[in-house]
């Protein structure tokens, strides 16, 4: 079930430079299990507890009316990410498409001043099928020299093969992009070697609110 539409904005935060002071004083880790690619930090509820408060509300003000939000509660989590080119490498340039499954809204603020063609795919499932090869994937993300290329690449296309694109959002700087964590999507990296794309992730794991946008679309009204 669909809770929410797909929302985008340019110019997210009045100030980005302040949110990237505050990602370059933080510690960034590779994923332990290869669940997602690059290094991120530590949720952001632990360290900056008021940041991640504000991120958050100013979140769901765009979806909700400003007074429901103060009837609102969440349970979240936010990081920075940092992929860069060797973390993926040629073969990689295009994410694997899949869901956020345990999630119910996933939202990236995209904070590479001179990076624009890094941004995520909205796509829809062809069969409703289910990722597949996610063992492949977890292996190269944990190690790129750990998997044969070739095997990584038919893994990848073969997957992503199940999917059809139905929209694409750019890594303009200081965007945001927040969509249903059901809906199927996918990174389009295009590093370059040298480059490296920061994004700031969060995912709201569970929402409680009086109403939720596409549930109360389609109510019928007497």
């Amino acid at each position: 079930m669909s809770y929410f539409p797909t929302y985008h904005t340019l110019n997210f935060f009045e100030d980005p430079n302040k949110i990237l002071s505050i990602a370059n004083k933080c510690e960034f880790i590779k994923s332990e299990d290869g669940r997602w690619p690059g290094k991120r930090t530590p949720n952001l509820g632990d360290i900056h507890t008021d940041f991640f408060n504000h991120l958050n509300a100013k979140i769901l003000r765009l979806i909700f009316n400003r007074h429901t939000v103060y009837d609102i509660l969440y349970n979240a989590s936010v990081r920075f990410q940092k992929i860069s080119y060797d973390d993926v490498q040629e073969i990689n340039q295009k994410g694997w498409s899949h869901t956020d499954t345990r999630d119910m809204l996933t939202y990236i603020i995209y904070l590479s001043p001179d990076i624009n063609d890094s941004g995520t795919s909205i796509q829809i499932s062809k069969n409703f099928n289910e990722p597949i090869y996610t063992d492949v994937k977890k292996e190269f993300y944990k190690n790129t020299n750990s998997v044969n290329f070739d095997t990584y690449k038919n893994s990848r296309d073969k997957n992503n093969s199940q999917y059809e694109t139905v929209a694409e959002f750019k890594s303009y700087f200081n965007s945001m992009l927040a969509f249903d964590s059901t809906n199927y999507h996918c990174a389009d990296l295009n590093l370059k070697p040298g480059q490296e794309r920061l994004t700031l992730i969060g995912f709201f794991h569970s929402i409680k609110s009086p109403y939720f946008p596409i549930p109360d679309m389609n109510r019928n009204y007497e």
